[in-house]
């Protein structure tokens, strides 16, 4: 029987491989480092190891590339975020920060995404990251929060909007700092590393925010 040909401008098909998603994985941390401006399709095909023709039958062009990292992070915490508002747990505002973090710990290129390519410019980029990934995370980490406070574990004497600010300064810091943070105190992007923050960013919150 003859072997069926792939479908016009279609790649091969490669067995155990996700080659878009291999493309995303590098062009995350390619981009977050240097960001998009400087970054050329051809230079992320390069990293990757494929043609340019590759990177545009995924994305067409940069701007769909960006789109696409946008929603690969949307994805990766807002289903974590599901999973721990989902949890009957009385420990939900710990549990949320180690879910955070376990997330940022794997893929350390996503503060510095953010804040080089979503916050520091308005484009379609920040328009859909308000639309589409920081309006619903703000809304479940608001039920995180008021099921502390609900709980009566908050202390009576902080705001919950800027208790959530807080939380997320706290946790991404490191992340969006290790450039120069890294170098003083000494310190890498790791799996271990976010681990280790974890524990003490539990900690301080457990000692600052809920009630004694």
């Amino acid at each position: 029987m003859a072997k069926r040909s792939p479908k016009p401008g279609r790649p091969p098909a490669q067995q155990g491989v996700d080659r878009r998603q291999a493309l995303l994985d590098v062009a995350g941390p390619l981009i977050a480092r240097e960001g998009s401006d400087s970054v050329s399709l051809r230079e992320i095909a390069r990293a990757a190891g494929v043609t340019p023709a590759l990177v545009a039958y995924y994305f067409t062009n940069k701007q769909g590339l960006l789109m696409a990292l946008l929603e690969e992070i949307s994805g990766r915490v807002l289903g974590m975020v599901d999973q721990v508002t989902q949890m009957q747990s009385a420990s939900v505002l710990a549990d949320f920060i180690h879910g955070y973090l376990t997330v940022i710990g794997r893929a350390p290129w996503i503060p510095q995404f953010i804040v080089r390519e979503v916050l520091s410019r308005e484009t379609p980029l920040q328009r859909k990251f308000i639309r589409d990934f920081s309006g619903p995370a703000l809304a479940r980490v608001r039920e995180v929060v008021g099921r502390v406070g609900g709980g009566s574990q908050l202390d009576d004497e902080l705001d919950p909007g800027l208790t959530i600010m807080s939380l997320i300064g706290i946790s991404v810091f490191p992340f969006i700092a290790h450039p120069v943070l890294g170098r003083l105190i000494g310190y890498e992007l790791t799996p271990q590393f976010s681990e280790r923050y974890s524990r003490h960013v539990r900690h301080i919150m457990a000692q600052g925010v809920l009630a004694r």
